[in-house]
């Protein structure tokens, strides 16, 4: 699995109408997969919107994104208020590390939880 987390910086006072054309233009880009996450930023670096979208791998994320491309009203027309755009990715972690184990090997009693096995695409 990878997470592809998009941050638009967009010009001062569009981010309501950069969400509004998003949200109208959604449903279209939901036909190939599932939004993750959508935020808008309020303290730090402001005028900024997140989206993230998970992928089983990085073929699949070729293939929705091919797909959507072709559709009518994806991507949503918000360009003209992006003055920058970064994209990262991710994967989520197996197990947690192992930087807790004392000497003896065994965790220490504040050892985090571990993680849930992540599923294997099929």
């Amino acid at each position: 699995m990878i997470i592809e987390v998009r941050t638009y910086q967009l010009r001062p006072t569009t981010v309501a109408e950069a969400e509004k054309r998003f949200g109208a233009a959604l449903p279209i880009r939901e036909k190939h997969s599932r939004l993750g996450a959508f935020w808008h930023s309020e303290i730090g670096p402001l005028n900024q919107i997140i989206h993230v979208w998970p992928y089983e791998s990085f073929e699949h994320r070729a293939a929705v994104r091919a797909a959507a491309s072709k559709e009518e009203g994806w991507p949503p027309p918000i360009r003209e208020f992006v003055t920058a755009q970064q994209v990262r990715f991710s994967s989520p972690r197996r197990s947690p590390p192992s930087w807790n184990r004392g000497k003896s090997g065994r965790s220490s009693r504040f050892a985090p939880t571990p993680w849930p096995p992540v599923p294997s695409p099929t």
